[in-house]
């Protein structure tokens, strides 16, 4: 989807939620000292560092010398769009996942270690955002939400479980989906074009910054290797990044909701259909032959802002032992059932 165009068109389908007049236009208002104060007097003790070795007790410090400095940063970023170049540079940390074969590129979690400095606006703007973030993303989503816990979803799929098992006719799914490495895959036009639906001039000016022209490089054995340009996914230690990404699947998260064909399930006056913990989605379905094959055609055009793992789709027959066989026999797609 690299066609701006393209992606217009593809957004125009969904009826994502919007912010209304009045919330863009506080939203646009420009930044203060006192949003300014506010991070730097939050920052992190103890954290680790980026290239320069400053902590976050150094700009504690030198607050009062540094907030007309970020101050005129951002004006220059609204004017010009860009950043230092010491923003855009960021050594890659790479963390073995327990339990997993190191000899696989896959199983490393990759951590970048950006500059305090470089934090202190993105953290501005999440700030902001957060603040109208529950009307821009729907209640399924329960990861970096302020208010939401996981356990909210956990309530929900007992409730779903109890309800499937209670039925004399079973014709229901509960299926966990993993949408593989989904920070490193979105793309960063798309991610761009989702974000200014809403109007977000003023944050748009410092994401689209940030994604102008960054750079990366892996540390290996101590050693920096060659930098890149990373063109895809979003900044993993950067305090925009959950929030962009929860942005970004909700795209996603939108299409499966919307489409008729994708049956949810009904307990009692509730309709249950989806749940979210960041990147990690449940789905609560009936007539799992029909939805399970409408749920893969939907993911697959999806793959041009994510990568779903087909794979790792794992189908879970929540029900009791004598009915797990109709379901069984129901099901013709490349889940992996597990009992």
């Amino acid at each position: 989807m690299d066609n701006l165009e393209e992606m217009h068109r593809s957004l125009e389908k969904f009826n994502l939620p919007r912010l209304n007049q009045e919330e863009i236009e506080i939203m646009n208002k420009p930044i203060t000292n006192t949003e300014i104060q506010t991070v730097i007097k939050n920052l992190p003790k103890n954290k680790s560092t980026g290239p320069d070795d400053f902590t976050g007790d150094i700009c504690k410090t030198f607050r009062e010398e540094l907030m007309p400095i970020f101050l005129k940063l951002f004006q220059k970023t609204a004017e010009d769009g860009t950043l230092p170049n010491s923003f855009y540079e960021a050594p890659i940390t790479l963390i073995p996942k327990p339990g997993k074969d190191n000899t696989k590129k896959e199983n490393y979690r990759q951590i970048l270690l950006m500059n305090i400095d470089a934090k202190i606006p993105p953290k501005i703007i999440a700030n902001i955002i957060r603040q109208h973030v529950k009307k821009l993303i729907h209640h399924d989503q329960v990861r970096f939400i302020p208010g939401m816990q996981g356990f909210f979803n956990i309530h929900k799929s007992i409730n779903a479980i109890h309800h499937i098992n209670k039925l004399k006719y079973i014709n229901h799914m509960i299926i966990s989906i993993d949408a593989e490495k989904d920070f490193d895959k979105i793309q960063h036009p798309f991610m761009v074009k989702n974000a200014s639906k809403n109007g977000h001039r003023r944050n748009l000016d410092v994401v689209k910054a940030i994604y102008d022209k960054p750079k990366a490089n892996i540390i290996s054995n101590g050693e920096k290797l060659k930098a890149f340009p990373p063109r895809s996914g979003t900044r993993q230690g950067c305090p925009l990044s959950p929030l962009l990404l929860n942005i970004v699947l909700e795209v996603l998260a939108m299409t499966i909701r919307e489409e008729k064909e994708i049956k949810r399930i009904q307990i009692r006056n509730e309709e249950v259909k989806l749940s979210l913990f960041a990147d990690d989605m449940i789905l609560y379905i009936e007539n799992p032959k029909e939805t399970i094959r409408k749920l893969l055609v939907n993911s697959a055009k999806s793959q041009n802002t994510r990568s779903i793992h087909r794979n790792h789709l794992y189908s879970y027959t929540l029900t009791m032992k004598n009915q797990k066989e109709n379901l069984r026999n129901q099901s013709h797609s490349p889940l992996q059932q597990k009992e």
